[in-house]
């Protein structure tokens, strides 16, 4: 299922609804971003209390290894990936074979973990903790090269991207595709087009989620718009919808 498809049985629904005018490609792409980061946020706040929920998320699941993470051996501050969203594990692979994950604690317990003479870290026994946009690691022997750190990175941002051909008809574009103009065609940004100027490559940015949960975001959306749908008449709109395409 494809943003375009998405936003076909969104503007079949407000038809049947008669509540006017379909949703705007710009309109859609707004929402389709907003209601993209709350299913997930919604999926990370119960991960794990299901298989579904979790099979759901688990495609946001990412690992940075060794050289690929960004370490201040100096301060032994990790810097979290510009997608970071919750912590999964960090890992020190003692001895190039014995992975030891390290015991994430709070500012407070920090402070009595390096000042213990008995819990002080250790490579064995690695802390770690949380401040801002970093991570910080104790003991400071430990080879950034041996560092694997998961975590769940949030969704790529969607985007669907279209043209308007001569005849007036808004034409959807797949990701990467590129468009050969003819005078009087119109970009996604409003700009008009001759023919010779430079091929278009499509901008679209398709949703990372199975179809499954790129339903639950047109009904996210739609709840957002004031249209009041169970989840039983909506499943059968999205039916129908793919029966007549």
């Amino acid at each position: 299922m494809t943003n375009a498809d998405i936003r076909n049985l969104i503007n079949t629904i407000l038809r049947e609804d008669l509540r006017g005018n379909p949703l705007s490609p710009s309109g859609f792409n707004d929402l389709l971003v907003v209601e993209n980061i709350n299913l997930f946020d919604w999926f990370l706040d119960r991960y794990e209390f299901t298989s579904e929920v979790s099979d759901a998320i688990s495609i946001f699941k990412k690992e940075v290894q060794g050289a690929s993470l960004t370490v201040n051996t100096t301060t032994q501050k990790i810097t979290l990936p510009d997608d970071f969203a919750r912590h999964r594990y960090l890992m020190y692979r003692y001895n190039g074979t014995d992975y030891r994950n390290f015991d994430i604690v709070t500012d407070g317990e920090w402070g009595d973990r390096l000042g213990s003479s008995i819990k002080v870290p250790s490579l064995k026994n690695p802390v770690g903790n949380y401040q801002g946009s970093v991570l910080r690691y104790s003991p400071s022997t430990i080879q950034s090269s041996y560092l694997y750190f998961g975590y769940f990175g949030y969704p790529t941002e969607p985007y669907y991207d279209y043209y308007i051909d001569t005849g007036d008809r808004e034409v959807a574009l797949s990701v990467g595709e590129t468009h050969t103009w003819i005078t009087g065609e119109v970009d996604s940004s409003g700009t008009e087009h001759t023919t010779g100027d430079d091929d278009y490559e499509s901008q679209t940015v398709e949703l990372e989620w199975r179809d499954s949960e790129k339903l639950k975001i047109a009904y996210r959306i739609l709840a957002s718009m004031g249209i009041s749908l169970s989840e039983p008449q909506f499943f059968q709109y999205a039916k129908q919808v793919e029966r007549e395409s």
